[in-house]
């Protein structure tokens, strides 16, 4: 994992409820997309996606879908979709925007 933020400092109390830091973990990232409500019932848990990361990052990556909310959002007329996608070694980084697109439909 990587350290995203340390609450403490060397030399300071700790007590056991208290975070000492946070990791994130990068070499399986968990991807979530918005979908539109017009999508809905064509995605499937387990389809296949191919994650195309904004620039200057780029490439090509594969990702499995792992959850299709049941749950839609009127308001915005979406629906949320997450995927896993292996980063075995650590080329990507977390928190970068993609498109997506999935194969098999």
């Amino acid at each position: 994992g990587v350290v995203v933020d340390r609450f403490l400092s060397p030399g300071e109390y700790v007590s056991e409820q208290a975070p000492i830091l946070k990791l994130a973990r990068i070499d399986l990232l968990k991807i979530e997309a918005f979908m539109q409500i017009a999508h809905y019932g064509r995605v499937k848990v387990g389809m296949q996606a191919e994650i195309l990361p904004q620039k200057p990052i780029g490439g090509r990556h594969l990702a499995k879908v792992t959850v299709v909310d049941k749950v839609l959002d009127a308001a915005s007329g979406t629906f949320r979709v997450r995927l896993s996608l292996s980063n075995k070694d650590l080329l990507l980084p977390a928190g970068i925007r993609c498109l997506l697109r999935f194969l098999g439909e």
